[in-house]
C-alpha cells in the first residue's frame, strides 16, 4: 500500500452512521448495554444475563417460554434473532439478540427492585442509541456541518502529505504507523485521552471547527521540525484553549464532551 493510501486509512476514514453512533454510545457508557446491528439498537441474552444476575441458560429458558406464550409469531420474528458465539472454551453456543420491544417483553418477567431499575437503565440506553443515530443523520444533512467536516478531511490530507515530505527531507521513509501516530496525537489533543478514538462524524460543527484549527497547527509544527512530544504538548494546549472558549451552544454530545476533556486534560501527561 502506498503512503497516500496509508494516510487515507489512518486519518481520513469515513465511518458509517452506525459506527459513528456506536462510538458515542461506547463513550457515554462504562459498559455498553446496547449495540447497533444493521442500524438498529439491540441487546442480547448474554448481556441481559450478566446484568440481571442470572445464568445465561436460565435467560434462554425464559425466552423460550415467552415464545410459547406469545401468539404473535411475527412479533417474535421481528424482535428476536438467534446468533452463534464462541464461549470461553472456544465452543460454539447460541444467544439471542433482541430489539427494545423484545427486551421489554422478556424483562417483564424479571421481578424485584433491582430488576425494575435495570429495566429503566436498559430503556434509557435504547433511547439514547436511537437519538444518536438520528443526530448523526441530521449532521449529514446540515450544510454547515458538511462544510466543516470536509475542511477537516482536506486539511488532514494536507498534513499527511507534509508529513511524508518532511520525513523525506530528513532522509526518512514514512510507514503506516507514522500516520497512525499523528492521528493519535490529534485525538489526544482534542480529548486528553491517550486511548480515545476521534470520530468526526459524531462531532458538532463547532468541534469540527476546533479540530480543523488543531490539524492546521499540527501541520505547521511538522513544517517547523518540532519533535513528536513537543507537537503533542503544543497541540493539546491549543485544543484545550479553543474548546474552553467555544460557546456551549456549539458543543456536541460526543466523545470530547463525554470524556470530560477539561478535567482529563489538565492532569494528563504529555
Amino acid at each position: 500500500m502506498s503512503n497516500k493510501a496509508n494516510s487515507a486509512a489512518a486519518l481520513n476514514f469515513e465511518p458509517s452512521v452506525q459506527a459513528a453512533a456506536q462510538a458515542v454510545i461506547a463513550a457515554k457508557c462504562a459498559e455498553p448495554l446496547v449495540t447497533l446491528v444493521n442500524g438498529k439498537p439491540v441487546t442480547d441474552t448474554l448481556i441481559v444475563a450478566k446484568h440481571f444476575g442470572r445464568e445465561h441458560k436460565n435467560v434462554i429458558q425464559s425466552l423460550e417460554k415467552l415464545f410459547v406464550q406469545v401468539d404473535d409469531r411475527k412479533f417474535n420474528a421481528l424482535n428476536f434473532q438467534p446468533v452463534d458465539y464462541l464461549d470461553a472454551k472456544g465452543e460454539k453456543r447460541k444467544k439471542w439478540i433482541m430489539t427494545e420491544d423484545g427486551f421489554a417483553s422478556l424483562a417483564m418477567g424479571f421481578t424485584g427492585a433491582k430488576a425494575a431499575n435495570l429495566r429503566v437503565a436498559f430503556v434509557k440506553i435504547f433511547r439514547m442509541a436511537v437519538n444518536e443515530l438520528q443526530k448523526v443523520e441530521r449532521n449529514k444533512l446540515d450544510p454547515n456541518w458538511m462544510l466543516e467536516r470536509q475542511r477537516t478531511k482536506d486539511h488532514m490530507a494536507v498534513l499527511n502529505d507534509i508529513l511524508v515530505t518532511s520525513r523525506a527531507r530528513d532522509g526518512k521513509q514514512t510507514a503506516s504507523h507514522h500516520f497512525v501516530n499523528e492521528a493519535r496525537l490529534i485525538a489526544f489533543a482534542m480529548t486528553g485521552s491517550v486511548t480515545a478514538e476521534l470520530d468526526r462524524s459524531a462531532m458538532s460543527a463547532g468541534e469540527l471547527k476546533v479540530l480543523d484549527k488543531v490539524v492546521r497547527a499540527c501541520t505547521g509544527y511538522i513544517v517547523a521540525g518540532e519533535v513528536f512530544e513537543v507537537r503533542k504538548a503544543n497541540a493539546r494546549v491549543l485544543a484545550m484553549n479553543l474548546l474552553d472558549a467555544m460557546p456551549l451552544s456549539l458543543q456536541g454530545m460526543n466523545v470530547i464532551t463525554k470524556l470530560d476533556m477539561r478535567m482529563l486534560g489538565r492532569g494528563a501527561n504529555v
